[in-house]
């Protein structure tokens, strides 16, 4: 009974490494990929080699931990400091994650140590390079538990000792890294195109090396977030971008232009460069409307109302585009390009994608488009004209977009009530910004007085006042200024 549970777990141990095999190997030519295929099954050895080793790589946290800092020495050996973020993450995803395939997580970083201890051993000309990594001191591997009680990027490990780690001799071949050149983090892909040949098949030539290295850089990753030669950038990237360009910030790929707000940078090849050009438009608008808020805090008490009302609505501008940049973070944890994650979902399916990016984006554009023009209306003269020019856009078929002016028109009338009010109220004019529609007229003959003191500027009269209403107010006012004195 024991013996066919070993039997099963070797057949199922197996199949992952051979589906993992063929998908790295895939752009290979077949006989790479026999070759590759027979090293890999050598490497698992027999069922009684992976019983043996399964039940052993029942690995304790400082052993995990010194393995997975093998592997970082390694990058670092090959000059791909940057893919050390990558390979934490596919990491977390290993070892937390719930799927049967990985549950012999240590088996798989075992099988991945092979093979990249067989790549250092082999490497083309035999030659060896001066990057040899010296032994890992035991110091070394209680630090990186320390890191990782402590960090969420290594969950689990919570012994206080650590044991002595293996020494790890590992050497470069100068033409690998020559002809490396692509920065990408599945760099264990590549790794595995320099696999030692079999003693049967002769070596392959340098052009050959080079030629197979160079097709494997270009599979894609969902990460990938560099401009290639050809200066293209993934969706991922100009997603990035795009949300600091909605707060107004430059970036990379998107350039201040001081006539259309946001310019592509000409070296660089965007994906969907309409979309991207009418995303763009949120920034030039952002920008343009701090602008002219700039101009309206200038102004008098009716400016500043509106200013108030615009800022509120621009708040919730800027707190959607921190929900979408959570959801867009929260989407990288997902995407991984090997085949133990082949049924999670893709960045645009799973997060925010250019195409989902203009969907949620439409509203807010429209709505930007009309606080400008509002803003752009009001500065145009002050007080009741100010209102009178902005009430015009209340007017709007749409109930949304009639709803926004609604509030902004409330927020600008509240001066104009207030000092109603003082007036009506308590005879008292205050206007501290010479805006409301009722003036003393300086020029006024003492026997004028009652007749000519006060008078109104037909100009200030906000719309939603009539000649009538408005001529109440002024007698009402002026009945109790005369009372007073």
């Amino acid at each position: 009974m024991q013996d066919s549970r070993k039997d099963q777990r070797y057949v199922a141990g197996f199949s992952i490494i051979k589906e993992l095999a063929k998908h790295l190997c895939s752009p290979l030519p077949p006989d790479d990929q026999k070759r590759l295929l027979k090293h890999s099954i050598k490497l698992s050895a027999s069922p009684e080699a992976w019983a043996t080793s399964t039940s052993s790589l029942s690995l304790t946290d400082e052993q995990e931990t010194a393995l997975t800092l093998k592997v970082e020495q390694q990058l670092k050996a090959l000059n791909k400091e940057d893919a050390i973020p990558r390979f934490n993450q596919l990491y977390r995803l290993l070892k937390h994650r719930g799927s049967s395939l990985l549950n012999n997580r240590q088996g798989l970083l075992t099988f991945f140590s092979r093979v990249s201890e067989g790549q250092s051993k082999d490497a083309v000309g035999g030659t060896q390079s001066a990057g040899t990594l010296g032994a890992l001191s035991q110091e070394d591997v209680k630090n990186r538990i320390f890191r990782n009680e402590a960090s969420s990027a290594f969950l689990g490990a919570n012994k206080s000792t650590a044991s002595n780690a293996s020494g790890i001799s590992r050497s470069v071949s100068a033409e690998f890294v020559s002809k490396s050149r692509t920065k990408r983090p599945t760099s264990l892909i590549q790794n595995i195109s320099t696999l030692p040949e079999e003693k049967s098949i002769p070596s392959r030539s340098l052009k050959s090396k080079a030629m197979s290295t160079t097709a494997l850089s270009v599979l894609p990753s969902a990460h990938s977030t560099a401009i290639n030669k050809k200066g293209f950038v993934s969706e991922t990237r100009v997603v990035k971008e795009l949300l600091f360009c909605f707060q107004g910030i430059a970036g990379s790929i998107f350039k201040q232009d001081p006539q259309k707000g946001f310019s592509i940078d000409p070296l660089v090849k965007v994906p969907h460069e309409s979309l991207v050009l009418k995303l763009m438009e949120l920034g030039y608008l952002n920008n343009r409307i701090t602008n002219q808020c700039a101009q309206l805090e200038q102004g008098g008490a009716v400016a500043q109302a509106i200013h108030a009302g615009v800022k509120r609505l621009m708040n919730d501008f800027y707190a959607m585009i921190g929900c979408i940049h959570s959801e867009y973070l929260s989407s990288l944890e997902y995407v991984c390009d090997t085949p133990l994650s082949e049924d999670s979902y893709s960045m645009a399916s799973l997060g925010v994608g250019i195409f989902k990016l203009m969907v949620i984006c439409r509203e807010p554009l429209r709505t930007l488009k009309l606080l400008s023009d509002a803003i752009k209306f009001a500065l145009t003269g002050k007080g009741g004209a100010a209102l009178s020019a902005i009430e015009v856009l209340r007017h709007h078929g749409d109930l949304r977009y009639s709803s926004i002016m609604h509030h902004i028109v409330g927020q600008a009338g509240k001066p104009l009530v207030h000092m109603i009010i003082e007036w009506m109220v308590h005879g008292t004019l205050s206007d501290p910004h010479d805006e409301f529609f009722i003036t003393i007229n300086s020029s006024c003959h003492e026997r004028d007085i009652w007749r000519d003191k006060f008078i109104l500027r037909s100009s200030l009269i906000p719309s939603v006042l009539t000649s009538a209403q408005a001529d109440m107010i002024l007698k009402a006012g002026k009945g109790i200024h005369f009372l007073n004195v």
